[in-house]
């Protein structure tokens, strides 16, 4: 699915440059090796990159507390 339509990012494009180490939305951007257009898509990308953070974070201390 196209997250941004002015410059053509899919959110596959944009999982990837998240799990490559991008963690806002200009990163994003930069990675995908473009530039910002209108903005509209920026607050989906931030979402994007939360979500990433705070299920990483739920693994982790998942984990982090297993009892064995």
């Amino acid at each position: 699915m196209y997250v941004c339509i002015c410059n053509a990012i899919t959110d596959q494009e944009i999982e990837q440059a998240i799990a490559d180490g991008h963690l806002t939305a200009s990163a994003v951007y930069s990675a995908c090796g473009v530039a910002p257009q209108c903005g509209t898509c920026s607050e989906e990308i931030t979402e994007m990159i939360e979500g990433k953070i705070a299920a990483h974070f739920e693994t982790v201390s998942g984990n982090q507390f297993a009892v064995a």
